[in-house]
């Protein structure tokens, strides 16, 4: 994703509204797909939100603790909004 980003012409200007962010979310399971669900366990996910100067709102969840890929994700997920 860097090298896409950094070979991208005319980039807009961009707004963190939620810089890239660390927290934990639930791993829930139901064994052999018809059984109660249960609470497995939790991971780490990273998230940010980031705002293009043109109006476009780009949301990104990855899961582990890369700052800059949650960022590159949220940007991209602007661009496709386009």
């Amino acid at each position: 994703m860097d090298a896409l980003w950094e070979a991208l012409p005319g980039k807009s200007t961009i707004t963190w509204l939620k810089g890239p962010q660390h927290g934990a979310a639930m791993v829930r399971g139901r064994p052999g797909g018809t059984a109660a669900k249960f609470n497995l366990e939790e991971m780490t996910v990273t998230r940010c939100v980031a705002e293009f100067s043109t109006g476009e709102i780009g949301v990104a969840y990855v899961v582990g603790r890369s700052r800059r890929h949650a960022a590159l994700a949220a940007v991209f997920d602007a661009m496709l909004q386009r």
